[in-house]
């Protein structure tokens, strides 16, 4: 009889387990974050009834690795895209188009050159270099303001990432504590792990990265380019660094506490960070494009001018 009890005590326990279990994933299933967990039973000695029983994470690593990397795509394009689409849209639409202004010069010009004796078709001329004149002012005034949107975003951006890079870190000591224990809990340790995956989701927004799996269940943390960021002792820091050959065409770097600056490939960070430093790059060469445009325009007229013709 005793040992009939011991059985059915142990069933009951373990169905007791997996109902909280059950209920746990419930409960959190609009948690953010939260990972399904599962109770897995192991069979015991007979005349003992159920054996060990363990709470799992159900995370597929390949898949949880993959959905980062593509995150990390999703984000630079996005960024891409909301960044640039309004001078995109300033630099080639009907009504703003340059190439608009300039077919309305020639026209107004050719007027004057077939009645020169009229007023009406000088003031027009002048008129459409006036406006001509504006429209450039603008467009450089607007893309200008782009520019300093893209560069606040770029600042913001880093200091949220600094952030994750420090929370990721401190994560990842409370999860070696309790990982040595954490199968044989009632699945509650889990939630840091839960946390710090989450945050790596968010930070793969920010950059390209990889994940590499180290002992007690630390994760750390490399860029695509294989730079570290957080390591089994420390996390980085990321800043910018002037230009070498203009202040505002900042290069990224990264240390670790306050130590060495190692400066990063621009070209190769990814995410919404990438996506800001190429679209500072391309907002730079069309202010640089702009003007050249009007310098070049405004010589050209003038020499043309100058001739009498």
């Amino acid at each position: 009889m005793a040992d009939i009890l011991k059985i059915g005590a142990s069933g009951v326990s373990t169905m007791q387990k997996g109902l909280q279990t059950t209920s746990n994933n419930i409960t959190n299933v609009n948690s953010e974050g939260y990972t399904r967990q599962r109770l897995v039973t192991y069979t015991n000695t007979p005349m003992l009834g159920a054996g060990k029983s363990i709470v799992e994470r159900l995370s597929n690593e390949f898949a949880q690795a993959e959905m980062w990397r593509d995150t990390s795509d999703s984000a630079y394009y996005n960024k891409v895209y909301e960044q640039l689409y309004s001078t995109d849209q300033l630099l080639s639409g009907k009504g703003t188009s340059l190439a608009t202004g300039i077919s309305d010069i020639f026209s107004a010009v050719e007027s004057a050159d077939n009645d020169p004796s009229s007023s009406a078709t000088r003031v027009d001329l002048l008129n459409k270099l006036e406006g001509f004149s504006k429209s450039l002012s603008n467009m450089g005034s607007q893309v200008q303001q782009n520019l300093e949107t893209v560069k606040e975003t770029l600042d913001s951006d880093i200091t949220e990432t600094n952030d994750m890079l420090q929370q990721i870190y401190s994560l990842n000591q409370q999860v070696r504590k309790v990982w040595p224990n954490v199968r044989n809990t009632d699945g509650t340790a889990y939630n840091l792990v839960d946390q710090r995956d989450l945050l790596i989701e968010k930070l793969s927004k920010k950059l390209d990265i990889r994940v590499v799996d180290s002992d007690y269940g630390v994760r750390n943390i490399n860029l695509a380019s294989g730079q570290s960021l957080v390591l089994d002792t420390c996390a980085a820091t990321i800043e910018q660094l002037p230009g070498l050959v203009n202040p505002e065409d900042t290069r990224m770097a990264y240390s670790f506490n306050g130590g060495v600056k190692t400066v990063l490939n621009n070209n190769t960070l990814g995410g919404e960070i990438g996506a800001s430093l190429d679209d500072r790059t391309a907002l730079d060469e069309a202010l640089k494009q702009l003007g050249q445009t009007a310098v070049a325009f405004t010589d050209s007229f003038n020499h043309v001018n100058h001739c009498g013709l």
